[in-house]
């Protein structure tokens, strides 16, 4: 298990993710067996294969890394891609509206800190 300081670590990660469906804490790898950026997987309630990517970084991530979750989900088949990160650019979050309007694919973005927070209402049900 990785563990980022000052950050939530994957188990936790899944353990809220796991609220959507099946999870699938395996790396991914693609069909050559090379490991990709996902973290692990989730078979959501209507059969939707979602890989999970996790950036810990101090600054915002950016459309590179939306662009790269869409080519690697694409590459794996996969259905979309959640990814986790402290915060988002405004392009960023942009492209992946994008990406979700014009492909099949989906890319879902949440802050680190909406887990947290779905995390301690987890504990206080």
């Amino acid at each position: 298990m990785v563990v980022y300081e000052n950050d939530i670590d994957l188990m936790s990660i899944f353990k809220v993710l796991g609220r959507l469906g099946d999870v699938d804490t395996h790396v991914v790898t693609d069909h050559r067996g090379k490991e990709t950026k996902f973290l692990g997987k989730i078979r959501s309630a209507n059969n939707s294969n979602l890989g999970v990517m996790y950036f810990p970084w101090n600054r915002a991530l950016g459309v590179n890394k939306i662009n790269l979750a869409y080519r690697q989900s694409e590459t794996v088949g996969l259905d979309g891609t959640i990814i986790i990160s402290n915060e988002f650019t405004s392009a960023a979050i942009e492209q992946a509206s994008r990406i979700n309007a014009s492909t099949n694919q989906k890319i879902m973005l949440l802050e680190a800190k909406e887990i947290e927070s779905f995390l301690e209402n987890m504990e206080i049900a």
